[in-house]
């Protein structure tokens, strides 16, 4: 999932981006050999800390082939300051 939230989030004049983990994942249903994926992620919730942003990001991946999500997660990434980065 970390490169798909590079593309389905981008922030301007932020310093380093870390993928920290996830809360809660579940597999609903298999991904098969050819199946087209599509994910969409809401951010669930933001806190700032010293240095950097923790965001939590509700993410679902659905599949071409299937009507439900065949995967939902909640991702936590972290966001620190350019400016932290630059000292």
């Amino acid at each position: 999932m970390a490169p798909a939230m590079y593309e389905l989030v981008q922030i301007a004049r932020v310093g380093r981006i870390i993928n920290y983990g996830v809360n809660k994942i579940r597999f609903i249903a298999p991904v098969l050999a050819g199946d087209r994926i599509r994910a969409a992620a809401t951010l669930a919730r933001a806190s700032r800390e010293d240095g950097f942003v923790r965001a939590i990001f509700d993410v679902s991946v659905t599949s071409d082939r299937v009507d439900k999500p065949v995967m939902i997660a909640q991702l936590i990434v972290l966001y620190f300051n350019e400016q932290a980065e630059a000292q």
